[in-house]
Order: structure tokens, then C-alpha cells, then sequence
């Protein structure tokens, strides 16, 4: 092979690279993946960072203050049997409708452990403990989210 020849494939195949660098580091992209393979140690490669978000969820209500209502002291129940068949009600975190959500509680009959009135915008709403699906948590009690409960309910 010539000298002009190798000059001319050099030429052919180094200048399109070099302007392909010059392009990506101009526009401020990352080197492209065959700069590593033609100059190794050449780019040095970032390691990713991850950034895991923090989410801070207030709970309002009676366990804190109660900004929202106000509740009269939990009762421990003995033998009070709420049936639900609502497939969409849920529990909560304390028995006020402003706290956390933690989870939904599928139809069925529930044995309950506390009660506790809380007043909310001058009417008193009935809250229920009980366990479904291995979580402990409040019911409110209406017409729309308990069937009905035992007489052993208040």
C-alpha cells in the first residue's frame, strides 16, 4: 500500500470521528460507545446515581391535636361483631375520616376491640377498631360502610 493511499484512508476514516467527538462534546453528550472501544481508559465512565425520593404523609385529626374534631377516650369491646358487605370500605390509620388510609376490608363479619365518638363539624361519628387481612385500623360506622353490628355493639 501506497503512502498516499494510507493517507487518504486515514483521512477518510479518522476525520468523520474526530468530527463526530467534536460534535458530541460541543452539544455536551456523552462519548459515544466506540470511543471506549477505540481509546480505552480514555472516557471515564460516571456511575449512576439514584435518588430515592422522600414522601412525608402529615396524619391530622384526633391522635395529633385534632384540628379537624375532637374524640372522647377509645372503649375496649367484648363480643361486638360489625358485618360489612360493602366490597369498598376502607380502614384507617386513627378514627378520624381525614387520616390515613391503610387499607380496604373485604365484606365479611369483623370482631371489634375499641370504639371511640369523634365530633366532626358539630355531628358525632362512631369509629370501630378491628383487624382485617392482618391490619388493625378504625371503620367509621354509617350506613353505607357497616350492614350492621351485633347487639353487643353500642
Amino acid at each position: 500500500m501506497s503512502q498516499s493511499s494510507r493517507e487518504s484512508l486515514a483521512s477518510r476514516i479518522l476525520v468523520p470521528v474526530l468530527v463526530a467527538v467534536l460534535i458530541a462534546v460541543l452539544v455536551g453528550g456523552s462519548a459515544p460507545w466506540w470511543i471506549k472501544v477505540l481509546f480505552p481508559g480514555s472516557v471515564e465512565t460516571p456511575s449512576p446515581t439514584v435518588v430515592v425520593p422522600t414522601v412525608v404523609v402529615p396524619t391530622f385529626g384526633p391522635s395529633v391535636g385534632g384540628s379537624f374534631g375532637s374524640s372522647k377516650p377509645t372503649s375496649p369491646l367484648t363480643g361486638c361483631v360489625l358485618t360489612i358487605k360493602n366490597p369498598f370500605v376502607t380502614m384507617h390509620e386513627s378514627a378520624d375520616i381525614q387520616s390515613t388510609e391503610t387499607g380496604d376490608v373485604p365484606p365479611g363479619d369483623y370482631q371489634t376491640s375499641g370504639t371511640t365518638v369523634v365530633d366532626f363539624a358539630g355531628k358525632s361519628q362512631r369509629w370501630f377498631q378491628a383487624t382485617a387481612l392482618g391490619r388493625t385500623g378504625w371503620i367509621e360506622y354509617n350506613t353505607i360502610e357497616v350492614e350492621s353490628k351485633s347487639a353487643e355493639c353500642p
